[in-house]
Order: C-alpha cells, then sequence, then structure tokens
C-alpha cells in the first residue's frame, strides 16, 4: 500500500513538472465523456465511428459482430466487446487482443485525444462507489466540467477483469490523489500564464 502511495506522489510531482512549463489553453474544448461523443462520422473524410475505425485498423477485421451486427456508423462498444473483452490469458475473448490493449495506447499516445480534444480516462470511464472502473459505452451529457446530469450513468459497462487482483487501491486514497494532481495541474497553468504576461 505505501508503494502504490509513493509511487502516485512521484507521478504526481512528474505530471507537475511535465506541466509547468506548458502554456496555458488558447481555446476552451468542450467536455466529452463515452465513446459516442468522439466517435463519430463528421464527414466522408473523417469518420471516426467505431465502426468505420475497426474497418479500417485491420483488412481481415469481420464487417459483422457475433451477434450479427454489421459495422458502420451507428456501431456501439458493445459490439466490440462481443470479441474484444479482456479474456484471462490477455488476450480478447474471440480476438487476438483485448479492447483495452487497443484502446489505451491508442487514446493515451495520441496528440488529438490528449491535446486537442483535453481527453483523460474519464473521457472514457467513471468510477463506481466501490472504486471500480466502468467503461461509458454512451455518449455521456454532462456540464462544463464533465460532471454528468444523470446518474447513473446511462451506458455505463461494469469492466469484468478476469485476471485476480493482487493490489486494491482504496477509493480515498484514489480520489485524494486525483484532487492534488488536479490543484497541481491547475497552478502549473497559473504559473505558465503568469509567466507569458
Amino acid at each position: 500500500m505505501k508503494k502504490v502511495v509513493l509511487v502516485l506522489c512521484v507521478l504526481a510531482i512528474i505530471s507537475f513538472a511535465t506541466v509547468a512549463d506548458a502554456a496555458p489553453p488558447e481555446e476552451k474544448v468542450q467536455t466529452s465523456r463515452g465513446c459516442p461523443a468522439c466517435h463519430v462520422k463528421i464527414s466522408e473524410e473523417k469518420n471516426y465511428s467505431l465502426g468505420n475505425e475497426a474497418l479500417n485498423a485491420s483488412k481481415s477485421h469481420p464487417k459483422k459482430s457475433p451477434s450479427g451486427e454489421t459495422l458502420g456508423e451507428k456501431t456501439k462498444v458493445s459490439a466490440c466487446l462481443e470479441c474484444h473483452a479482456a479474456a484471462k490469458n490477455g488476450k480478447g475473448n474471440k480476438a487476438p487482443i483485448s479492447l483495452r490493449d487497443l484502446v489505451h495506447p491508442a487514446h493515451m499516445f495520441s496528440p488529438t485525444f490528449g491535446d486537442k480534444l483535453n481527453g483523460d480516462c474519464f473521457s472514457c470511464h467513471n468510477v463506481t462507489a466501490s472504486g471500480e472502473f466502468n467503461l461509458l459505452g454512451e455518449k455521456v451529457k454532462t456540464n462544463e466540467k464533465g460532471i454528468p446530469e444523470e446518474i447513473p450513468i446511462p451506458g455505463a459497462i461494469a469492466i469484468k477483469n478476469p485476471v485476480e487482483k493482487t493490489a486494491t487501491v482504496p477509493l480515498s486514497v484514489f480520489i485524494i490523489v486525483t484532487v492534488i494532481l488536479a490543484v497541481l495541474s491547475l497552478a502549473a497553468i497559473g504559473l505558465a500564464a503568469s509567466k507569458k504576461k
């Protein structure tokens, strides 16, 4: 437990050092939560729907889910999970890779998701009262700060982890560290803004 708290504190310090030199955001970005909040077809050239993303990722990707849903603009993450839900072997339950092993690197290393859309873990997830993560499978109606207008959040999918848990962090520790990171980030942005003047 002490090691987990220590690691989280080190990460907080590193994030503060990284953000301290960042310029303040120039324009306000609308908070988006839930897969379909971002994964939509904007135009023929800009089709970010889940079905289109899957079909363009691999020429061998099936065009239908096991339940018979044709992948396209209206595909929901539940169709993806029919094959890509995590299995005990670390792969997808019917696919060679789990959704989390596809989605997390694709989003977290994406300049569009992080920088332009201001995306983070809570763009796709919510935390339950017991500290478990849910996947936000539907677009979530929120206020400007990302706080959901409806509780429980419609379309939230419980993440079933087939792997035995070796250590957990209490929700209170998670909340404290999250608040510390938020305060440090805001302080860094304020510092960067004051340096710019």
